[in-house]
């Protein structure tokens, strides 16, 4: 089990040896994970090994556990773990774990309301927070109102200077809501604007050029815990870019614990009601 653990081990990850004849697969630092699971599929078809794992491009900690292997049978005949091994060697590595780079970013919060001081600005921190856990830092943040020029000007201003832009509120089909139009105006290629997770579905993902260009709703005030930044930017901190294919998948599986927590909580005051 442990020679095998480590044909699949790749950069930034280690083996170490657990009870029962297991192995497991750990994070030698915090970064984004990527998993091969073609191979893994090919060695859990097989039915000789189970080999379980975090899925791919999540974030995890040095010394997470990455994934666990088992041998099933008590015995195996060489030539099948010889199978399996080379099977591992051919499809190398079937586990690694990308750095995450140090990146600036701008943010840039809309609203009249907040540009006018008549309400708090309760976004941009939550921003930083999730900007701080993956690595990178916000560099300068600025207030414009609902006004489709200012925030696209805002956008442009910060997009020349840093790796990154952000943009709060503003971001739903509402006609009074101008970042999406905003965003498209600045010339960067919308991959997506409306993204198959709940919460916080009304976001949007583009690029200026290589630099990505975030546009979140207002749910990541009510859902701080997790919302589309924690699934948007341990890729982008990788330095990895998100494809249109990539978003369309994140359907399945979109439903996040918190957004289930927070729907029975209603569903319980309702009935309370």
């Amino acid at each position: 089990v442990y020679s095998l653990a480590k044909e699949l081990a790749g950069p930034g990850t280690y083996v170490e040896r657990m009870s029962e004849g297991k192995a497991s697969v750990k994070a030698a630092y915090s970064g984004l994970l990527k998993v091969n699971d073609r191979v893994l599929f090919e060695l859990n078809y097989r039915g000789v090994f189970a080999i379980a794992s975090r899925k791919t491009c999540s974030f995890v900690k040095q010394n997470d556990i990455l994934a666990v292997i088992d041998l099933i049978s008590l015995t195996v005949p060489v030539s099948d773990f010889e199978a399996h091994l080379k099977i591992a060697k051919n499809n190398y590595p079937a586990f690694m774990v990308k750095k995450f780079i140090r990146k600036s970013v701008g943010v840039v919060v809309t609203g009249t309301e907040v540009y006018e001081g008549l309400i708090e600005d309760k976004a941009s921190d939550k921003v930083e927070e999730k900007v701080r856990k993956y690595g990178g830092y916000v560099a300068e943040k600025t207030i414009v109102p609902d006004d489709e020029t200012r925030i696209r000007e805002a956008i442009l201003n910060f997009i020349k200077k840093y790796d990154l832009v952000i943009v709060t509120g503003g971001m739903s089909v509402d006609p009074t809501d101008k970042t999406p139009k905003a965003i498209a105006s600045t010339g960067a290629k919308i991959v997506a604007y409306g993204i198959p997770v709940k919460p916080t579905t009304m976001s949007l993902i583009a690029y200026y050029g290589e630099k990505p260009i975030i546009g979140v709703s207002a749910g990541i005030i009510f859902y701080k815990e997790e919302n589309i930044l924690d699934i948007l930017l341990p890729k982008i901190m990788a330095n990895e870019k998100w494809t249109r294919k990539e978003i369309a998948s994140l359907g399945h599986g979109g439903i996040m614990p918190i957004f289930l927590k927070n729907m029975e909580n209603i569903d319980i005051h309702k009935h309370e009601e």
